[in-house]
Formats: structure tokens, C-alpha cells, sequence
């Protein structure tokens, strides 16, 4: 997780300004704003993902402006995940601005 973390910030397959388009927010065909672009919800200085599979569930977050990343798993079928994450958030946002 940390090397896919350190990816966001610094690789060897996209440039700067390349990484910097890439969290920009996309504008739909219809002329709509969308807050989710290549594979992660843009949200600020912060992006992120979730997800699940059978069971498990997952979180990953990461905060452009202070480099710092966040990673939740959950090997069971919680189904109160996404409060919790949802409050973890909550929680970081208040924190991390």
C-alpha cells in the first residue's frame, strides 16, 4: 500500500503534469460535473476509493496537500463498513484541513 500510495506523488511512468491532470475534476458529456476520475472520488486536496468483494471490505484515502494516506480493511461482512469509514473521514477531514 505504501509504494501504491508514494505512485500518487512520484513514478516513473507519468509526469508532474500529467499526475496534476489527472485529479481534475471531469465535466460529462452532458455538460455535468463529476467528482470521480480515473478510479478514485475527488473530493478537495483528498482523493479516494472503497470497495468490496464477498467478504471484505476496503478504504483507501489519500490527502494531496499533506501526502498522507489512509488504508482500511476489513476481512468480515461488516455492515456498518461505511459508517465507520464515512466517520474515519469525517474524523481525518477535520484533522488534515
Amino acid at each position: 500500500m505504501e509504494k501504491w500510495s508514494t505512485i500518487w506523488t512520484k513514478n516513473n511512468l507519468l509526469n508532474s503534469s500529467e499526475m496534476k491532470e489527472a485529479f481534475i475534476a471531469p465535466v460529462l458529456a452532458n455538460g455535468s460535473p463529476s467528482n470521480y476520475g480515473f478510479g478514485w472520488v475527488l473530493a478537495g486536496d483528498v482523493s479516494w476509493h472503497n470497495g468490496s468483494w464477498l467478504a471484505s471490505n476496503s478504504l483507501i484515502l489519500k490527502n494531496h496537500k499533506t501526502n498522507a494516506c489512509v488504508v482500511v480493511l476489513d476481512n468480515s461482512t461488516n455492515m456498518r463498513f461505511d459508517k465507520i469509514t464515512k466517520s474515519i473521514l469525517k474524523t481525518l477531514n477535520q484533522k488534515m484541513t
